[in-house]
């Protein structure tokens, strides 16, 4: 299935600056893979040392969570991802 997953900007810069990138996968996750195998560095951007996703995600505007990685996607799916940051 190919689906676009929109990157937000900070992540751009491991993408080649696109700001959108094209991936395959049956599932959210799957498709978070493929952008890490595409792009290795957006890795340590996304998930923290135990695994966990640390961007927000949205699939066609909806909101995905954590234990949502293995929601499935349909051809022409997008999803956006945007980093947040904590702390102050």
């Amino acid at each position: 299935m190919s689906v676009k997953i929109k990157v937000s900007q900070i992540l751009q810069q491991f993408t080649k600056n696109q700001d959108t990138v094209e991936v395959n996968g049956g599932t959210v996750g799957e498709c978070l893979d493929d952008l890490i195998r595409q792009f290795p560095d957006t890795k340590k951007w996304l998930f923290d040392k135990d695994g966990r996703l640390l961007a927000l995600m949205l699939i066609n505007g909806e909101t995905i969570h954590q234990k949502e990685l293995d929601r499935s996607v349909a051809d022409g799916d997008e999803l956006h991802l945007v980093l947040v940051f904590g702390g102050g």
